[in-house]
């Protein structure tokens, strides 16, 4: 099998540098591992607190733990990695982090560059992103492993061979697993795992942290003015096929949306002045409050616009990688709308069946979900969606005394 994974890489590395000459997300990732090389190889031996992430989902998960390290431990250094460009190029500047860089294709070649003038004290993983010649190297090299806010599902891999041969690889070379819950311990004990903890989910701190510290957005304020607010993040156009048409014809008076596209480009956001005409207007663009619609095309907002929405939709329900974060309006108690495809977030299930996040099938069942939600009294949203946080809160907190008692900071 190990043969076969170093086949795999070869050929991913081959179709990710053709890939390049495409998609200008690819060519961001390529061009931007090759300019860092220097950057690496310029490394003194210092120790590091190595946390890597896939991309931006997983870095706001991460952050808590991250942040609650550097509090704690304020002289220590923090490598912050990626692997995706949208994950890097967002937060290649965030001040917490001494390095920040792409984490090399998983060559042999690549990771003992890496680690020729890398070191790691420890290496936190959030959620996933195993790369078996990277972990085989650190396991060498005697450097400590975790993953912190990891989930397993039941028939998570449909081939039996691959599955046993990848657990037991992570276990052979991952330190400890923090769990989100109950079912991903069951799942790691069936393969044999003992070094687990059942911890939580380390975004529901986050969201708390974001809700926290809330930031007056004047130009929001402006445009709400009296009205309600029906807040559509990180929309996809397979979301848009299921609200365009309600918000064009059937947004209620009394009501105004804004919608926040999850990838900004021209376009993305040009068809919505074809289909709105005059009632849009654009954050890039002088914003009209006498509209009934905004498009933020522009980033680092949508955690904070969800403070001052009544209703939510969060976008990539439809899409094959499932929807984005129900948790950022579901900690302002938002009664939130998502697509079907939802089953591999736990925390979104602990929402639906605390009946504060709802999802859809199709435009008629979008319709029908706002209507039975206004009906509704808000308050309950707000209720329930705090008992969900109570009981969730506290990952961070479990995960940093784990790591102090262990002796792995």
């Amino acid at each position: 099998m190990n043969f076969l994974y170093q086949i795999f890489i070869q050929l991913f590395c081959f179709g990710y540098w053709l890939s390049s000459f495409f998609t200008e997300k690819a060519k961001k990732g390529w061009q931007g591992r090759k300019k860092q090389k220097k950057i690496i190889k310029a490394l003194e031996k210092e120790e590091f607190i190595w946390m890597h992430c896939s991309s931006v989902g997983e870095f706001e998960q991460g952050r808590p733990v991250l942040e609650a390290i550097k509090k704690k431990y304020p002289k220590r250094k923090i490598a912050l990695s990626f692997f995706s460009p949208s994950g890097f190029e967002l937060r290649k500047n965030y001040p917490k982090a001494d390095i920040v860089f792409y984490l090399p294709l998983d060559t042999r070649a690549n990771v003992a560059d890496l680690l020729e003038n890398f070191n790691p004290k420890i290496l936190i993983l959030v959620k996933y992103d195993y790369w078996l010649n990277l972990l085989k190297a650190l396991k060498i090299r005697e450097i400590p492993v975790v993953v912190i806010s990891a989930i397993f599902r039941e028939n998570q891999y449909k081939n039996q061979i691959f599955a046993n041969y990848f657990f037991k690889a992570l276990k052979n070379h991952i330190t400890h697993f923090f769990v989100q819950h109950d079912k991903s311990a069951q799942i790691l004990e069936s393969y044999g795992f003992s070094d687990f903890s059942v911890v939580g989910d380390t975004r529901f701190d986050r969201v708390q942290q974001i809700a926290s510290q809330k930031i007056e957005i004047q130009w929001l304020e402006k445009f709400k003015g009296l009205k309600k607010i029906l807040v559509l993040g990180s929309t996809w156009h397979s979301d848009e096929e299921v609200f365009l048409n309600f918000l064009n014809r059937k947004l209620p008076t009394d009501w105004k949306a804004v919608i926040v596209p999850h990838e900004i480009n021209q376009q993305n956001i040009s068809h919505f002045k074809e289909i709105f005409g005059e009632k849009v207007s654009f954050y890039s663009k002088n914003i009209n409050p006498e509209t009934e619609i905004l498009v933020v095309d522009a980033v680092g907002f949508l955690s904070q616009i969800y403070a001052y929405a009544d209703t939510a939709y969060v976008g990539g329900g439809f899409n094959k990688s499932g929807v984005h974060n129900t948790l950022e309006p579901a900690v302002f108690g938002l009664p939130t709308v998502i697509g079907p495809r939802h089953e591999k977030f736990n925390e979104v299930q602990l929402l639906i069946e605390n009946q504060v996040v709802f999802p859809i099938e199709n435009e008629q069942e979008f319709e029908e979900t706002f209507q039975f939600i206004q009906a509704q009294n808000p308050d309950d949203f707000k209720r329930r969606s705090k008992e969900v946080f109570n009981q969730n809160l506290g990952a961070t907190l479990k995960i940093l005394d784990f790591l102090e008692e262990n002796k792995l900071l």
